[in-house]
């Protein structure tokens, strides 16, 4: 390490400013984006001061440095174990394009080890978030119709994982629940009849208003409606399933 560069302890781990961390990898000055989008993606793990600023363990610079200087390769066998998938799906992903890989003129696969460690960083953030029918579950909705049109709006992102499926990170759909809530025109957190029957799975208006008349449901009038609250409509719609499957 430079002599000009002095470390600063964060959570009680040498660190440098991004500037320095710039310099540290070997990088011009005006590369100190580039190194601000690593920490961002996660591909440079970064860690906050108490003031907010942003600095990089020397410990992660040079675990960095040693991966891109790493030239070796691995085959399908060792590159699955690596990524806690079967040989079968390594080759799927490269046939695909999914992971960077070469064939020899015998078609056999090889691939980077710094690429497979890149994807199995990639995959651990990719299985943190939730499936469709997970992100539906929590959301309280009756089906996925409803989601779905929410992201085709542009109201909720979402991101594909390896596998092709459509995932949520949960702290997007918290942030969806409280902006959908502060959009209703009536009551912020409740429910329309219509909103409550579609998450219940109701055909019918009459059954939200049958449960709610014998205490299933706390419910509030507003002009000559009534609204229910998210909170109370999710939480019989989690004690209706526990009773279905206890049922089998």
């Amino acid at each position: 390490m430079s002599a000009r560069i002095t470390p600063t302890t964060v959570q009680g781990q040498a660190c440098l400013r991004l500037k320095d961390a710039t310099a540290y990898l070997g990088m011009a000055t005006s590369s100190k984006p580039s190194v601000w989008r690593k920490v961002q993606s996660g591909v440079l793990h970064g860690l906050q001061d108490a003031r907010g600023t942003w600095f990089v363990p020397v410990a992660e610079l040079d675990r960095y440095l040693a991966q891109a200087a790493d030239t070796s390769r691995v085959g399908p066998r060792e590159a699955a174990e690596l990524l806690g998938v079967s040989i079968f799906t390594v080759k799927a992903w490269a046939e695909r394009g999914v992971l960077d890989g070469t064939q020899d003129d015998r078609g056999r696969w090889s691939f980077a080890r710094k690429t497979v460690s890149a994807h199995a960083r990639t995959l651990v953030e990719q299985r943190e978030g939730l499936t469709t029918s997970e992100a539906v579950r929590l959301c309280g909705f009756g089906h996925a119709t409803t989601l779905n049109a929410a992201v085709d709006r542009g109201e909720i992102r979402a991101f594909v994982d390896a596998s092709g499926r459509r995932r949520f990170k949960q702290d997007e759909l918290a942030r969806f629940l409280a902006e959908r809530a502060k959009l209703d025109p009536n009551v912020p957190g409740t429910m329309s009849s219509r909103e409550a029957a579609d998450v219940l799975g109701f055909a019918a208006l009459s059954s939200v208003g049958w449960f709610a008349e014998r205490g299933h449901l706390d419910r509030v009038r507003v002009g000559r409606y009534w609204r229910y609250p998210v909170k109370s409509v999710q939480a019989f719609k989690r004690q209706r399933d526990k009773q279905a499957q206890a049922k089998g």
